[in-house]
């Protein structure tokens, strides 16, 4: 958060006094809302441990993952549309998850009766909404790569990037000199 967010989008002449302050707020923000959310999921009534793992894994994974990996292979995608697709992956994975578990508490008694709801409402919910996450996140990441030109230095990093990836590395090991 510091470095990818504050300092590279939001204050880039930031000093490195104000990048340690802003370490520590966003850490103790960020363990906070931790140990938050462990009290609630305490409370949390039909859900077992591993309910909510692959719940928080679907809600994040899609918005983490998808922006690196298709970032490695599509050269339109932007730091801004990676950014984009981060943040909108996150909130509809969180939304997801958070309709999803207050479904799963209402339903608590009939899921005991009922096994397709309790599938439904666990396993099928869980499915779709990584469907669902996976297809805001690339959607948000596309358009805020096509919203605004990326600056003239992210695309020359962008075409060093892919030229690189084109060199074989035996190529790339004679042209780099080496130190005896």
């Amino acid at each position: 958060l510091t470095n990818d967010l504050y300092k590279r989008i939001l204050k880039p002449n930031a000093t490195e006094k104000e990048l340690v302050v802003v370490g520590r707020i966003s850490t103790i923000i960020i363990g906070s809302l931790i140990i938050v959310l462990s009290i609630l999921l305490t409370a949390l009534k039909g859900l077992n441990i591993f309910d909510i793992m692959l719940k928080a894994f679907g809600a994040l994974m899609p918005a983490t993952a998808l922006p690196i990996l298709i970032g490695f292979f599509w050269k339109r995608i932007t730091a801004r549309g990676a950014l984009t697709g981060l943040i909108a992956g996150a909130i509809a994975g969180i939304g997801l998850v958070i309709l999803n578990v207050s479904l799963v508490s209402s339903f608590d008694a009939q899921m005991q009766n009922d096994p397709s709801l309790q599938y439904w409402l666990k396993q099928g919910w869980d499915s779709l909404a990584i469907i669902i996450n996976i297809v805001v996140t690339v959607g948000a990441m596309y358009l805020g790569s096509v919203m605004k030109r990326p600056s003239e230095d992210e695309q020359k990093r962008v075409l060093q990037y892919f030229s690189d990836l084109q060199t074989p590395v035996a190529a790339a090991e004679t042209t780099t000199p080496s130190s005896s």
